[in-house]
């Protein structure tokens, strides 16, 4: 989880760990009370994971390219395949 740390967020963060753990599984999770596009490629270098998994909130098509979006930025710059969630 990268974001501003609120109870909310805290929350989505345990349930998303929870529903990663399985079995012959290796999950790493870290809060990180930060701005993701500026935290993650460089966690991502220094880590070395095999695979980025994101969460896409679906804003339209022509807000996109108004305002941005950090899952579209973060795609473009990862190193290691990409699984985006909705």
């Amino acid at each position: 989880m990268v974001g501003p740390d609120t109870s909310l967020a805290r929350r989505r963060f345990d349930a998303a760990r929870n529903a990663l753990a399985a079995p012959g599984l290796a999950v790493e999770t870290e809060p990180i009370a930060d701005e993701p596009r500026r935290v993650l490629p460089d966690l991502e270098k220094a880590q070395g994971p095999a695979l980025r998994v994101m969460g896409a909130y679906g804003n339209s098509r022509l807000r996109r390219p108004i305002i941005g979006s950090t899952t579209s930025t973060l795609l473009r710059r990862s190193d290691v395949p990409v699984l985006i969630l909705r």
